[in-house]
């Protein structure tokens, strides 16, 4: 097991030196090891600052994520919890963030108006020192590419915002859906009526390939429908045909 001072550990839990403290005091994080005057953390308190980092994200408040962390602690072993909170933490996408200086940003996104209107949608985040975090870089490349292919940048940003608002909700049914049923083949639940830890980060790890095929799939296949058809109404001067329907979801 690895072993980190506060310094070290906050950054690569990319919290603060800070937070690390006041999260120990709230009692979110164990305690350190003491070595001598020093401070000792280790894998453990790596992944509960990564979850609990990851929760806050998802609009999680710190009060609610210790209540999770209490229910899950009762009658768990060290490495049930360190799987659950590894999962938890993992970023469902690959894609690394990236800092970029205020001025790079600039430059690449136009007028500061717009650059402001896209930090209050998201795509830019201000960290302390005044450099912008880019959560998404493979967004922010589509972003330029479609600016520069013509795309009116303001109406891009509000149909960011449309789109997060129904992938929200697609995501949330996918999740009510997958989620009980997954469980449900888990196995007896322990003793305590509480699920097991193993199980459920079994879960998160099955949601991943499978809720990007679902997603690959039928983005795929209403691009197919939707643009072909558009072409059509416009080097014709016709309208398309129309969208075959998709049919009513059973009772």
């Amino acid at each position: 097991m690895s072993s980190y001072t506060i310094d070290a550990l906050a950054l690569l839990g990319a919290s603060t030196v800070r937070n690390v403290r006041s999260y120990q005091e709230k009692g979110l994080l164990p305690a350190p090891t003491r070595r001598g005057r020093s401070a000792i953390y280790d894998d453990r308190h790596l992944a509960r600052l990564r979850t609990i980092g990851a929760l806050l994200g998802r609009g999680y408040s710190l009060s609610s994520i210790s209540e999770l962390i209490d229910f899950w602690q009762t009658g768990r072993d060290f490495d049930d919890l360190l799987g659950l909170e590894e999962a938890l933490a993992l970023p469902f996408s690959e894609e690394e963030p990236a800092v970029m200086t205020a001025e790079a940003v600039a430059e690449i996104w136009g007028d500061a108006t717009l650059l402001e209107d896209a930090i209050a949608v998201g795509f830019f985040e201000v960290q302390a020192d005044g450099a912008l975090r880019v959560p998404s870089l493979r967004l922010l490349h589509a972003g330029v590419a479609l600016r520069k292919a013509g795309v009116d940048g303001r109406a891009l940003l509000a149909e960011l915002v449309l789109l997060r608002n129904d992938i929200e909700r697609l995501t949330e049914r996918f999740v009510r859906l997958v989620v009980p049923a997954v469980l449900s083949q888990l196995g007896t639940p322990r003793s305590d009526s509480s699920p097991d830890t193993s199980g459920v980060a079994a879960v998160i790890g099955t949601l991943r390939p499978l809720a990007k095929r679902v997603v690959d799939a039928e983005l795929a296949r209403a691009l197919e429908i939707h643009v072909l058809a558009f072409l059509a109404e416009t080097l014709t001067g016709a309208p398309g045909a129309p969208p075959p329907k998709v049919g009513t979801p059973p009772r």
